[in-house]
C-alpha cells in the first residue's frame, strides 16, 4: 500500500518545532544572566536571535524580529546603554570581521615587494649614470655641471655625456628617484597608522596617488623608455604592476571598511533608542497591558451598545460585514494579550479603531435619520390627534391618509435606504394631510369622544348594521384609492 502524504499541519508542526529548537541552540551558549534578560524583554511570538559581537570582552548583540536592539554584557546579563562604548564594539566588530588590519598588512607587504623588485636594475642604472650615492661617491649630481662631473665619472656615461638631452634625462631621473622614495616612505608609513586609525586613510589615499605619478615617472623617463627621442640607455625596471593594482585593491577595500564606520554613529544611536525603548516598555508593560485591555473592552462595549440599540429599531445587516471585521480582529487581539504577546496586540489598536469609527459613523447616519422620521411621525400623530370629531366621522379622505399613516408608522426599515424613503413617504403624507386640514377646516373643537381617532367609530350609526357594512366598504374603497394616490409605484 502506497505511503499517504504528509498533511501540511504536520509539516507546519515540524516547522515549529525546528524553529523552537533552533533558537534554543543559539541561546545555550548565554549565560544564565544573558538568558534570563532576554525572557524579560521579549515575548512569546517574537523572534529574537543572538550573535557573539566580541569574544574577548564576551559581548552580545540581540535582533528582535529582524531589528537590531540591545548589545549584552554576557558577564553581567546586563545591556548596555552607554553609547561609545556600543559605537566602541561595533567598530572593533566591523573590522574584525572585514579583516581590516590584516588588510592593512597585507597591503604594506605587498607593496614592500614591489618596491623590492626594482632594486637591482635601479641600483645599475644610478651607477651608468653618476648618480650612485654610495661611500665612494664623491662626485654628487646637484645641477647640471655636478651631474656632467658626476656622469663623466663613469666610462660608459662619459661617452654620451654631451649628447643633446641626455644630462637633462639624468637630472629628471634623480628627480624622479626622489619623488619615489619620498611618496612610498609617505604612503607606507599612512598605511601603517591607518591601523590604529582609520581617519589616516584619508591621507593614505592622497600619498597613494603621489606614489603612482612617482612610478610612472619612472616608467616614462627618456634614460629608460624605448622611443623615437629615448636613449634606451637604462633597463626598464622589471617590477610586476599587478602588485601595484593589488595594492590599490586592498587600499580601497579598507577605505570601504573605514567609510561602513563612519557611519556606525547612526547604527549606535538606533541600538541606543531601541534599547532605551525596550527596557521602558518591558519596565511599563504590565500597565500598557492594562490600559490597552481597558480601552479595547470600552471600544467593543461602545460599538455593542450601539449595534444592538440600532438593531432594536431597524435592520443592521449593511453593517455585518465591518462589524465580523471588528469582532474577529477583536478576537484575535484579546487574544494576543491573553498570552503575553502585548506588542503585536498593540499594532491592532489603531486598526480596530478604524473600523470602530467607520462602523459608529454609519451607526450615527441611520441615528440622525431615525429621530428624523420619528420627529415627522410625532408631528403627523399630533396633527391627527386635533381633528375633531365632526370633520373625521365619515371622511373617507381622512380615514386614508389615517390608515397609510398608521402603515407606516409601524413598518420596519431594513436598510437605510429603505429608512430614508420611509421618512419621504412620511414627509409625503404630511403634505397631504396639511393639504387636507386646510380644505376640511380640520382642528377646531366638536363635540365627540376621544378625537378623531376615537370619534371616526363613536359617531358611525351603530344602530343600523346595513348601513354600517355599506359605508365601511365605499371607506375602504376610497382608503385603497387614495394610498396608490400618495404613492402609486408602490405596490400593498
Amino acid at each position: 500500500m502506497a505511503a499517504k502524504p504528509a498533511k501540511p499541519f504536520s509539516y507546519f508542526i515540524f516547522f515549529i518545532l525546528f524553529l523552537f529548537l533552533s533558537l534554543q541552540i543559539s541561546f545555550a551558549g548565554l549565560s544564565t544572566s544573558s538568558q534570563y534578560t532576554l525572557s524579560l524583554n521579549t515575548e512569546p511570538s517574537d523572534v529574537s536571535i543572538a550573535s557573539v559581537l566580541n569574544t574577548s570582552q564576551k559581548t552580545i548583540i540581540v535582533a528582535i524580529n529582524g531589528r537590531e536592539t540591545f548589545l549584552l554584557d554576557d558577564a553581567t546579563g546586563q545591556p548596555i546603554t552607554d553609547k561609545v562604548k556600543i559605537a566602541t564594539l561595533l567598530d572593533e566588530h566591523l573590522r574584525t570581521t572585514k579583516n581590516y588590519s590584516q588588510t592593512i598588512d597585507l597591503a604594506v607587504s605587498t607593496l614592500t615587494s614591489f618596491d623590492a623588485s626594482k632594486a637591482a636594475r635601479e641600483s645599475l642604472c644610478k651607477r651608468i649614470t653618476g648618480l650612485y650615492t654610495g661611500p665612494e661617491d664623491s662626485t654628487p649630481c646637484n645641477d647640471k655641471v655636478s651631474c656632467i662631473v658626476s656622469c663623466s665619472a663613469v666610462q660608459m656615461c662619459a661617452g654620451v655625456v654631451y649628447a643633446a638631452g641626455i644630462v637633462e634625462s639624468i637630472m629628471e631621473y634623480r628627480d624622479d628617484l626622489a619623488a619615489y622614495n619620498s611618496s612610498f616612505e609617505n604612503f607606507k608609513g599612512s598605511m601603517q597608522s591607518a591601523k590604529a586609525d582609520g581617519t589616516r586613510l584619508t591621507e593614505a589615499a592622497q600619498a597613494f596617488n603621489s606614489y603612482k605619478a612617482a612610478v610612472s615617472g619612472i616608467n616614462s623617463n627618456r634614460l629608460l623608455t624605448n622611443c623615437s627621442d629615448c636613449f634606451d640607455y637604462c633597463r626598464h625596471y622589471n617590477w610586476s604592476m599587478a602588485r601595484l593594482t593589488a595594492v590599490e585593491r586592498n587600499l580601497t577595500y579598507v577605505i570601504s571598511i573605514q567609510n561602513s564606520s563612519t557611519a556606525l554613529p547612526v547604527r549606535s544611536d538606533a541600538i541606543l533608542n531601541s534599547t532605551n525603548a525596550l527596557l521602558a516598555y518591558s519596565s511599563q508593560r504590565p500597565e500598557i497591558k492594562s490600559g490597552l485591555q481597558s480601552r479595547l473592552k470600552k471600544m467593543g462595549n461602545e460599538l455593542n451598545n450601539s449595534i444592538e440599540w440600532l438593531a432594536k429599531r431597524m435592520g443592521v445587516a449593511e453593517l455585518g460585514r465591518n462589524y465580523a471585521r471588528y469582532q474577529n480582529l477583536s478576537n484575535v487581539t484579546n487574544a494576543m494579550i491573553m498570552r503575553g504577546d502585548v506588542r503585536l496586540a498593540i499594532v491592532n489598536e489603531p486598526i480596530l479603531g478604524r473600523l470602530n469609527a467607520t462602523i459608529l459613523a454609519e451607526v450615527g447616519k441611520r441615528k440622525l435619520l431615525l429621530q428624523q422620521v420619528d420627529n415627522l411621525t410625532a408631528r403627523i400623530g399630533e396633527k391627527i390627534s386635533k381633528v375633531s370629531n365632526k370633520t373625521a366621522a365619515g371622511n373617507a379622505e381622512f380615514i386614508g391618509i389615517l390608515s397609510y399613516y398608521n402603515s407606516l408608522k409601524n413598518r420596519t426599515a431594513a436598510t437605510y435606504d429603505s429608512l430614508s424613503a420611509k421618512k419621504s413617504e412620511l414627509e409625503a403624507v404630511n403634505n397631504r394631510l396639511n393639504e387636507w386640514m386646510v380644505a376640511n377646516g380640520a382642528g377646531s373643537s366638536s363635540a365627540g369622544t376621544g378625537g378623531a381617532l376615537g370619534g371616526i367609530t363613536a359617531n358611525l350609526p351603530v344602530q343600523c348594521p346595513i348601513a354600517f357594512v355599506i359605508m365601511s366598504a365605499a371607506v375602504i374603497g376610497l382608503t385603497l384609492g387614495y394610498v396608490n394616490i400618495i404613492n402609486p409605484a408602490k405596490k400593498y
